[in-house]
């Protein structure tokens, strides 16, 4: 009887502290990266999903349940023309009415060629003979930092 004692004490003092509901992840690679109100973490290993019944489930590995991205960059909402594409010396940008607008001219690697304000104007010619043939991008910011991309190719 007091071996039954035992043992019965042993089995719900088991079962009491053995197990645990904690959230955790036990991987052999990952990391987790914050910026601002962003928090990115990842785990390396193998997906496993399994219905044990009851409404629990085991998992294994990494698995995500909603992921949502969003990027807000709205568009100019005035006419511009860029020409001509491909450039050989120089290119011109038009503008429907007088526009204020920053420009950002980059090359392919993201080095800013050319950075300047236009204030008023409804065009003008930017210079390529200095520049090596590829691939450009010119970008047109205006006052609410609506914005337009353009690519440039350079050619000989």
């Amino acid at each position: 009887m007091r071996f039954f004692a035992v043992f019965v004490s042993f089995f719900i003092l088991n079962n009491l502290f053995a197990q645990s509901n904690d959230l955790q992840v036990i991987s052999t690679s990952g990391s987790s990266f914050t910026y601002e109100n962003y928090i990115v973490e990842y785990t390396l290993g193998e997906l496993a999903i399994d219905d044990v019944g009851n409404g629990l489930i085991l998992t294994q590995g990494f698995h995500q349940g909603k992921l949502a991205i969003q990027t807000e960059i709205k568009e100019i909402d005035f006419k511009i023309n860029l020409f001509p594409n491909p450039a050989h010396t120089h290119f011109k940008v038009e503008f429907n009415s007088p526009q204020t607008v920053d420009i950002i001219l980059t090359d392919i690697k993201g080095k800013i060629i050319t950075r300047e304000k236009l204030v008023n104007q409804s065009s003008k010619y930017y210079d390529l003979s200095n520049l090596s043939q590829g691939i450009y991008t010119f970008t047109i910011i205006d006052s609410t930092n609506k914005q337009a991309t353009y690519k440039i190719k350079k050619i000989r």
